[in-house]
């Protein structure tokens, strides 16, 4: 076996024999060889010793190590402590409220006149950057997206991080607060701190960290203090404040991160714009929208629609809710048919404002636009917004044709601003901390704009093909009778259209004083009729007119009441809104005892609608349904939304409709309806202080017990109704809505006010009857039918 040791010899004294080193260079080089490795073991222990003793500088919890100090030197380190603890604390607060910085007017430029032209808002004195928005002018008219959220760690931004801010504010303004130590000389104290002394080129270090549950202070800094002949060195300090500020930030940027990739702002701006847009003066510009009148006298001018824009977003933007958040109303709207995104959020009313997010647990997260002026530009005709107005064609020798048609097209380019506040009341051991930061909405051209959106040129209005040319149309004549759906009575001047589907919309005539109208239409597969009369829902009739080219026909239906096929259209009514309740009560059977709240006798022996049984409690907590109606007490606010999804004449087709009302306690409040059958959302708030009483609760008796925290809500959901399905839709009659001038809708509530405020009595469980109140509004669907008076 080779021996590589005897190789290496070899080769080795081979080498030396043909270098030939002379004799007298020998002991040099061997001198050199060993202070290389003295060196060498010198570094080496100097680099273990440096990384244990930097290692010992801190706790497993990553604390600093610092040294006890003498008792009659404590009160100099309490001092000092607290001062660091007061410094910090002073710069959260502002760092906070303006978004992470706490020097923000170094980073852009910001309005209270002019916001979404802006790096943020000016809140006097504060000043609230944007975590996203468009950077672009808006008279410009294009988008390019950008943040000013700041990095949260010093190693990210060394500069402009939230840690480094932090530790430069406490650096320059802990001064102020020692006051160099000048109390401690007149106890008897001798204190030479040289960083204090801006001559001595000492200089003092503060590190931030912005830890799960707190942020940590570490001062490093050189007090040399005296008393009495005692002496003392210290150079470290450590605070650690108790405020969640990685949670706010990451809260807030899990916010930012919503609305940049879902544009949740901007879909609510545009379902804003929908359902309060209409043909009338009192509302927004419709975005696309036909009428027939002769002579158009709706108009409106932008700066109105700018004071109603900003109007609609200061009463709706208050209205979005963080899911988890403690402001959230702790109910859920049950998915529809289809995928529910966060795209698809639904809108005028706080109830279905909802961001899924999960991440704001035990945290007030609130939106709000605060009255600024919001940009605003239309496409307007020198200030004045009109519709285009299309003539009908007159043909000689005939008398001119008096049609009009009407064509709203509405163009919105809208920026606002939404300042977004984060709140722990818990925060700084009960002080409270408030994170704010500010989001911008922007559409242009009616829609989400992407990023790098280019202005585009306006929009010119289509015109009119040659099919709708009365010299084209070749059917025989068709006939309509249109009447009032109500009355029967026919119905004069009602403007007549005719769809041709991807070709145009012909205007084809009105109704004579017998309600009666007859011509000739293009021959098309797939045409829909279309009924207009000021007042009266639009109705639609698809109709295949090719099936006329060789014979006349009838637009119309076969309605009870009429003697022939008519085309009956429904009158807008106001009429007055109303709320009644009726409550689910609460029972508790133990033993075979039972013990109802609220309603006496009446309640015992009811079969319960709803139960369940609270952990480690051996009682039943039922809740059943009387059946009695009572009316809204002073603190509750009943609201209805209705959709309507057909008509009340199985197979007419009518244009969309959709009605909202709100009304406070035994109050009425006004609503425009029509008959169809509707969609229905009701709901009732209570704005009054409501306990849940803290409770102990235990597995067996005195062992292994727990206790659920007293709550106390300031706004709870009390009554529900939610028929969203075919089988619970309701139907309004023209018999029902045109005899009657009051409409009482019948809310399903849970009476969680009458149940004792007692612990094992009202419990937390029972907040969850408020998720069950849509379901049970289906259950009970019979008896909660409205009142038509």
């Amino acid at each position: 076996m080779k021996q590589k040791r005897g190789r290496c010899s070899s080769n080795f004294s081979r080498l030396a024999n043909r270098i030939s080193i002379p004799s007298s260079q020998h002991g040099q080089i061997t001198v050199f060889i060993i202070i290389g490795i003295l060196i060498l073991f010198i570094f080496s222990g100097a680099l273990y010793l440096t990384k244990r003793v930097t290692k010992e500088e801190l706790t497993a919890e990553g604390a600093p190590v610092i040294a006890s100090v003498p008792q009659e030197f404590q009160p100099l380190q309490t001092f000092t402590e607290e001062c660091l603890i007061q410094t910090g604390r002073r710069g959260l607060l502002v760092l906070g409220q303006q978004g992470g910085y706490i020097y923000p007017d170094i980073i852009g430029e910001f309005s209270s006149t002019d916001p979404s032209d802006a790096d943020g808002i000016d809140l006097e004195p504060m000043k609230v950057p944007y975590w996203h928005y468009n950077v672009v002018s808006n008279q410009e008219g294009g988008a390019s997206y950008a943040s000013l959220q700041p990095p949260l760690r010093s190693q990210e931004d060394p500069e402009l991080s939230i840690e480094a801010q932090l530790s430069r504010f406490v650096e320059i303004n802990l001064n102020e607060c020692l006051g160099n130590y000048a109390s401690f000389a007149e106890r008897g104290f001798t204190v030479d701190v040289p960083a204090l002394d801006e001559s001595s080129g000492e200089v003092k270090e503060v590190a931030v960290n912005v830890a799960e549950e707190s942020v940590n202070f570490w001062l490093k800094m050189e007090v040399n203090a005296n008393l009495g002949g005692a002496e003392i060195s210290m150079n470290q300090f450590y605070v650690s404040v108790p405020v969640r500020l990685k949670h706010y930030y990451d809260i807030a940027a899990e916010i930012a991160d919503v609305e940049r990739k879902h544009n949740f702002l901007e879909l609510q701006a545009l379902d804003l714009i929908t359902a309060y847009a209409a043909v009338d003066v009192n509302k927004l510009p419709p975005m696309e929208q036909l009428t027939f009148d002769l002579v158009s006298t709706v108009t409106w001018t932008e700066t109105d629609i700018k004071e109603r824009m900003r109007g609609l977003l200061t009463s709706n933007i208050p209205l979005l809710r963080h899911l988890q958040s403690t402001n959230f109303y702790r109910f859920q709207y049950p998915p529809e048919e289809g995928a529910v995104s966060l795209h698809e959020l639904y809108q005028k009313h706080y109830d279905n404002m909802i961001l899924p997010l999960d991440t704001g647990k035990n945290i007030e997260i609130s939106f709000d636009y605060l009255g600024w002026e919001p940009f605003l530009e239309m496409n307007d005709k020198g200030g004045k917004i009109e519709p285009s107005s299309f003539h009908a064609p007159s043909v000689s020798p005939l008398p001119p044709i008096p049609f009009t048609l009407n064509r709203y097209f509405s163009v919105y380019d809208l920026s606002y601003p939404v300042l977004v506040t984060i709140r722990d009341t818990a925060a700084l051991n009960g002080r409270g901390y408030t994170f704010a930061f500010a989001l911008e909405s922007n559409l242009r051209n009616n829609a989400i704009p992407p990023d790098g959106h280019q202005a585009l040129p306006s929009i010119a209005l289509e015109q009119e093909s040659m099919v709708c040319d009365p010299e084209k149309r070749n059917t025989e004549p068709i006939k309509t009778l249109v009447v009032d759906s109500g009355t029967f009575e026919p119905l004069e001047a009602v403007q007549i259209g005719f769809s041709i589907p991807e070709q145009d919309d012909c205007v084809m005539g009105q109704t004579d004083g017998s309600g009666e109208f007859e011509s000739k239409y293009p021959a098309v597969y797939g045409g829909v009729a279309s009924f207009f009369k000021s007042d009266y829902l639009t109705n639609f009739y698809p109709i295949d007119t090719y099936r006329y080219k060789e014979q006349p026909g009838m637009i119309g239906y076969a309605v009870e009441g009429a003697s022939e096929l008519v085309l009956p259209l429904h009158k807008i009514k106001p009429i007055k809104v109303s709320f009644r309740k009726k409550n689910l009560e609460k029972c508790i059977k133990e033993d075979g005892a039972e013990r109802c709240f609220t309603q006496g006798l009446f309640a015992a022996g009811l079969d319960p609608v709803y139960s369940y049984a609270p952990e480690t409690l051996d009682a039943a907590h039922n809740w059943v349904f009387p059946n009695t109606a009572r009316t809204l007490s002073d603190d509750e606010r009943g609201t209805v939304i209705l959709k309507r999804i057909g008509d009340s004449t199985p197979g007419i087709w009518g244009g969309e409709f959709s009605a909202a009302a709100e009304v406070v306690g035994s109050g009425t409040a006004a609503m425009e309806l029509v008959p169809g059958v509707y969609e229905v959302n009701a709901f009732i708030t209570k704005e009054k202080d409501l306990i849940i009483p803290e409770e102990e609760r235990c597995v067996t008796l005195g062992i292994n017990c727990f206790t659920f925290e007293e709550q106390v809500m300031n706004k709870l959901l009390t009554g529900r109704v939610h028929w969203n399905e075919s089988k619970t839709y309701l139907t309004i009659t023209p018999e029902q809505l045109y005899n009657a001038d009051e409409i009482a809708f019948t809310v399903l509530a849970f009476n969680l006010e009458g149940v004792p405020q007692e612990e094992h009595v009202r419990i937390i469980e029972d907040l969850q009857v408020m998720g069950e109140l849509g379901r049970l509004s289906q259950t009970l669907r019979s008896n909660l039918e409205p009142a038509y008076k």
